[in-house]
């Protein structure tokens, strides 16, 4: 897949963080990474602790890329 010049590599380490210790229902550090936001995705906030990200591709596709903490 073309990653169209999109940063996952930072994305994923930052979402992990995010979701890190929301076991015990805390939202950790993922709203704080939604409202501080990442180049080139649309970050959401879902109930849980769990983070999603958004971002179109160069063929007009979509991805989407979920993280869920570790229950």
């Amino acid at each position: 897949m073309d990653s169209g010049g999109h940063d996952f590599r930072g994305l994923i380490p930052k979402m992990i963080k995010g979701i890190a210790g929301c076991e015990n229902g805390c939202p950790s550090d993922a709203k704080r990474l939604v409202s501080r936001g990442v180049k080139g995705f649309e970050l959401e906030y879902i109930e849980g602790g769990i983070l999603s990200a958004r971002t179109y591709l160069k063929n007009g596709g979509t991805l989407y890329l979920k993280l869920f903490p570790d229950f």
